[in-house]
């Protein structure tokens, strides 16, 4: 993750984030997303001067991996 943040482009490391979340439960996608925030982010005027885009998008797919892991038949918990 710390590589694809400095090195690649953003949307291969939300792919990278998305594998991670898959196969562990990777509570430390949240610094990761925060870091990038820090590392890149500059406001976007089209959500009100949001900064915050990589953390804000990593917390909704942790929060959504968390509760698909519950639900999927063949994840082992």
């Amino acid at each position: 993750m710390f590589g694809s943040l400095l090195f690649l482009p953003w949307w291969f490391t939300v792919i990278a984030a998305i594998a991670f979340l898959a196969y562990f439960n990777a509570y430390e996608i949240l610094f990761w997303g925060l870091f990038g925030d820090f590392l890149y982010s500059a406001s976007v005027t089209e959500f009100f001067n949001f900064q915050f885009i990589f953390v804000s998008l990593f917390t909704l797919l942790f929060i959504g991996a968390y509760f698909l892991k519950k639900r999927l038949i063949f994840y082992n918990v």
